[in-house]
């Protein structure tokens, strides 16, 4: 939105630009806030809730966690124990903590765990384009081999759904791959 504003200057004056971009501030959060509530499981709003989702990006990115391996973790404690979301962590006990936090605020909903995570699974998707799986699917087309596009193009029509044969598609990147970039171009 600021983007846009500021490509907009030579037209709009900077006074009305910014009053435009003030009344979408509440809208932004409100919708925010829904989102963050459908991948954490939560339907209810408590004051502290926007404290503890800060406290959680906060230790993902303090533990190097990824995004989404964690959130797919997180609607799957119903299937799985808890240590598939604390191995995620480098230190447990923090994770442990976190955790503990999360069950007691999951205590305060209607509903269950089956339920909720089960609503967790059609919002936090297994399967991400990964730039490195991008690149490996560009590598091998420029060979004129297209298998991987056709892959990914696949599980990606149904990034939620469990596709036990794809599972190499869900984990993290490697080495190589962690810190590559695509350009729009690619």
């Amino acid at each position: 939105m600021t983007a846009l504003a500021q490509a907009l200057t030579p037209l709009i004056a900077r006074a009305d630009l910014e009053r435009a971009l003030e009344q979408f501030t509440p809208r932004l959060q409100s919708q925010y806030s829904t989102h963050m509530r459908a991948k954490f499981g939560l339907v209810e709003k408590y004051p502290e809730d926007s404290a503890f989702f800060n406290d959680s990006f906060e230790l993902m990115e303090s533990e190097g966690v990824d995004y989404t391996r964690f959130f797919r973790a997180l609607s799957c404690l119903d299937s799985h124990d808890n240590a598939s979301l604390i191995d995620l962590f480098v230190d447990r006990t923090k994770a442990e903590k976190w955790l503990s936090e999360y069950l007691l605020r999951c205590e305060k909903e209607a509903l269950k765990t089956p339920e909720r995570c089960e609503q967790m699974r059609k919002v936090n998707p297994k399967y991400i384009l990964r730039n490195y799986l991008a690149q490996q699917a560009i590598d091998k087309a420029e060979q004129g081999d297209f298998s991987l596009v056709h892959t990914l193009a696949e599980v990606l029509k149904t990034p939620y759904d469990e596709q036990s044969e794809c599972n190499y598609l869900a984990k993290l990147p490697p080495e190589w791959g962690k810190r590559m970039a695509i350009s729009c171009s690619s």
